[in-house]
């Protein structure tokens, strides 16, 4: 990846060079320190990526940006400016002078580099774009000029539908690596960060160093939720989104959704009530995980857009084109929207005004995700707000065939986690160091010990049966992948005996990827990043309370 930055201030410059030789060794930086130079050197050389400062002698950076837009050669190649002025008024130039990216200096080394990453893939994607478009307008205007002329030729101008096509799908295939890849590579650092701090806050701390612990988890699950949203918003285009229909029942549902929107709202001085109608069912059909995420997301954009007063989440029933429904609304007082702007609210990466992305974290699909959520439940979502005065959300659903309540069965009494797992023995197979360790030290702080595998062959080495009370495995590792390891493992159970329960552990999380742990044998599927609890329930649900006979001391 070629990349040229473009800044009158040359220590500037070298701090960049040094941020991005270790964030991105294989990328070429070439610099300029001053417009005219720099507008040159980008015809000259084509990068990938251009970084350019505002504030320079001669030309400054609105100007060169505007050139580099105005030159048919050049308007494809993605503007970033990186600058010390981050005010509204210069976001505002930078977007009119056609930027892509704007970056406020002192700049955060990863967002920075994830940028310059996002930014290549656009070019790259526009030039194949532009490419197919080139490609299909001429197919129609061959195909155009030979029906005219001759009918023979139908038969090569299918052919030649059928290449693009062929290239148009293996563009989306290529799309749905790039996302798997991405998913993972951010969701195992992701688990280091936010697992231990998670750990960190069991410590003794004062009152400074747990809130340091708690802002980093903080933003490491807001940098999840992201990565998620366009994981999903990219599986509900391609159809791949698969849901589940089961007894949901409500009251836990309305729970689930309301007990972290209670901090937020208590964090900035907002009244919050869950009010549901007393003749609501019981349990209702249907997918209570994505009926929660969208509830958490329309409350979360209440609390989020209230200053003060309140926010409020209802459940009643309804009936709709003479079937039963269910409505959930969420009313607040904040802001509320302007008419003219609601038919917005549902697009991909929107919010009401651009300024609110400065203003309002997000990146504007959450609203689209949850529509689109609705509808693939043959449900709806509506608003009605007032400028002033605040907004209401109404996700109507609905209701299908109530299911019976299941008579409850008597719970045996737990045995404490520390009985449950005290002496027993966990093979952790995990080619990544920070997340060995992390395994290490939850399994540690629930009472389990723990034995380590760098990859699936020498987990296979360590394996003896009855040896370990379960595996936790990874799925990606190299030398040996933990789909093998798991296979290799069941044949040599086949004729020793005995059975491990085996745990996937892993940051793959795109569709399909749960089936083909549990087809190669594994027993449960946790994804990264996971909590402390979620790891001791799997767990607690799979390790008998005593360990094996012949498990080393």
């Amino acid at each position: 990846m070629k990349i040229l930055a473009i800044d009158d201030n040359p220590d500037n410059l070298i701090v960049l060079k040094a941020v991005l030789l270790d964030s991105l060794p294989k990328a070429v930086l070439q610099t300029a320190l001053d417009g005219k130079k720099g507008f040159q050197l980008a015809a000259a050389e084509d990068p990938d990526v251009i970084l350019l400062d505002i504030v320079m002698p001669g030309l400054d950076g609105y100007q060169v940006c505007r050139q580099l837009k105005a030159d048919p050669r050049l308007k494809s190649i993605p503007v970033v400016f990186l600058t010390a002025h981050a005010d509204r008024d210069s976001r505002i130039k930078a977007v009119e002078a056609g930027a892509d990216g704007f970056l406020p200096k002192p700049f955060d080394e990863i967002e920075l580099s994830v940028q310059i990453l996002a930014m290549g893939k656009l070019k790259a994607a526009n030039r194949t774009q532009r490419m197919e478009k080139d490609l299909l307008a001429r197919l129609v205007a061959e195909r155009t000029h030979e029906l005219q002329q001759e009918l023979v030729l139908r038969k090569q101008a299918e052919e030649d539908l059928k290449k693009a096509l062929e290239s148009a799908e293996s563009a989306n295939r290529a799309k749905s690596e790039f996302l798997a890849v991405m998913s993972h590579e951010l969701r195992t650092p992701l688990n280091g960060i936010l697992g231990f701090a998670e750990l960190l806050t069991t410590t003794p701390l004062d009152r400074e160093q747990r809130e340091y612990a708690q802002t980093i988890s903080k933003s490491g699950t807001h940098l999840l939720s992201l990565v998620n949203d366009i994981l999903d918003f990219s599986s509900i285009e391609k159809g791949r989104l698969r849901l589940e229909s089961a007894p949901v029942a409500l009251a836990p549902l309305l729970d689930s959704a309301s007990l972290p929107i209670q901090k937020l709202a208590a964090e900035k001085g907002i009244v919050f009530r869950s009010e549901p109608a007393p003749d609501i069912p019981e349990r209702i059909t249907g997918d209570g995980r994505r009926i929660c995420q969208i509830l958490m997301n329309l409350l979360n954009n209440a609390v989020k857009f209230t200053s003060e007063g309140s926010v409020v989440l209802r459940a009643a029933p309804a009936v709709a084109e003479g079937r039963p429904c269910l409505d959930f609304s969420v009313s607040d007082t904040g802001m509320g929207i302007p008419e003219h702007l609601i038919s917005y609210l549902f697009e991909p990466f929107t919010q009401a005004e651009s300024t609110l992305n400065r203003r309002f974290d997000g990146t504007g699909l959450g609203l689209a995700i949850s529509k689109r959520l609705a509808e693939a439940m043959e449900g709806s979502i509506t608003v009605e707000s007032s400028p002033g005065k605040g907004s209401t959300f109404t996700l109507r659903l609905p209701m299908g065939e109530v299911p019976s309540p299941e008579p409850a069965a008597r719970p045996e009494p737990p045995s404490p986690p520390e009985a449950r797992s005290a002496g027993n023995l966990v093979l952790v197979v995990e080619d990544d160091l920070d997340n060995s360790l992390l395994e290490r030290a939850m399994l540690k702080a629930i009472g389990y010990r723990a034995e380590t595998s760098f990859h699936g062959k020498e987990a296979l080495e360590s394996f003896a049966p009855r040896k370990f009370s379960a595996i936790l495995m990874d799925m990606q590792m190299p030398i040996m992948d933990g789909l093998t390891a798991t296979k290799k493992i069941r044949e040599i159970e086949v004729n020793a005996g005995g059975r491990v329960p085996i745990i996937a552990l892993t940051a793959n999380v795109m569709p399909g990827d749960r089936e083909r742990c549990l087809a190669a044998g594994m027993d449960e599927f946790l994804t990264k990043p996971f909590k402390k609890a979620e790891l001791a329930q799997k767990l607690a649900s799979l390790v008998p309370a005593n360990p094996p006979t012949n498990q080393p001391s």
